[in-house]
């Protein structure tokens, strides 16, 4: 098959299973936005401010450098545990950061959420190297059916969660469900493994990487201030209400955008 033939086939392809989730997660926010207040949506966007920034490192390159590669298993391995590492200190420097985020909002009940929402650096590590494996592959069917899956279940227990009255807890822990299951479909179709190798392989790993982490990682650091500062700010000097409902306009705005670069650029 051409390029012309496989490029379209895989835009097809991963772009109705992109779409099918988009709309699946437009339509729930519609009833949750009768079922969760303003304020819920903002307490929570109070903390993404400062995990989505942490976010931009947990990836850093990792899945380039195996797309862009020729290296064979040993490789990925090592990249796994790599991804681990970064995943780990990541969520140990959230949870150190979480009373300081708590004092800087002037709000304690904070803490515990962050904490909690942290974990998504550790189960995102693991899920990364099987993911990136199956985009080297081509195989955006799987990763097409298996992403509108986890988004379809995750948004299910976000509708029980708030019907049940959790609050903001129900934007919180269906999305570390939605992570532990796109880890173990793609685990289960790359069969990677995980097994801790002597430290030493993930530091070679690393250094196989590091050009493109770097680069990768300080646009990244950029990009995201110049399109999150504005939370930052109307989180702290206005209110979670207002946070709310500037947030979800926001997104709705960005989904245009969102949908045809996050195509193209998997693709």
């Amino acid at each position: 098959m051409n390029f012309k033939k496989t490029l379209l086939k895989n835009i097809i392809t991963l772009g109705g299973y992109n779409y099918g989730s988009q709309i699946l997660v437009f339509l729930s926010s519609i009833i949750l936005s009768r079922l969760l207040l303003p304020e819920e949506y903002g307490f929570v966007a109070l903390i993404t401010v400062f995990t989505g920034f942490v976010t931009i490192f947990s990836d850093a390159g990792l899945s380039f450098a195996i797309i862009r590669s020729d290296y064979g298993y040993t490789f990925h391995r090592a990249l796994t545990n790599l991804a681990f590492y970064i995943g780990l200190f990541l969520f140990l420097l959230m949870v150190i950061l979480a009373f300081p985020i708590a004092f800087f909002y002037e709000d304690s009940d904070l803490i515990l959420p962050t904490i909690l929402m942290s974990t998504i650096f550790i189960l995102g590590a693991l899920t990364i190297v099987p993911g990136a494996i199956l985009s080297k592959r081509l195989d955006f069917n799987y990763i097409g059916k298996i992403r509108l899956i986890s988004n379809l279940i995750s948004i299910v227990l976000m509708i029980v969660f708030a019907f049940l009255g959790f609050s903001y807890w129900s934007l919180i822990v269906p999305n570390l469900v939605l992570q532990l299951l796109q880890f173990i479909w793609f685990e289960h179709k790359v069969k990677i493994g995980f097994r801790f190798y002597p430290f030493h392989y993930s530091i070679l790993a690393y250094r196989k990487t590091k050009s493109l982490m770097k680069n990768l990682s300080g646009f990244n650091l950029v990009n995201y201030w110049a399109r999150n500062a504005d939370n930052l700010i109307i989180g702290k000097y206005y209110s979670t209400y207002d946070l709310g409902i500037y947030s979800r306009a926001y997104k709705l705005l960005q989904l245009a955008l969102s949908l045809i670069s996050g195509l193209f650029g998997t693709v």
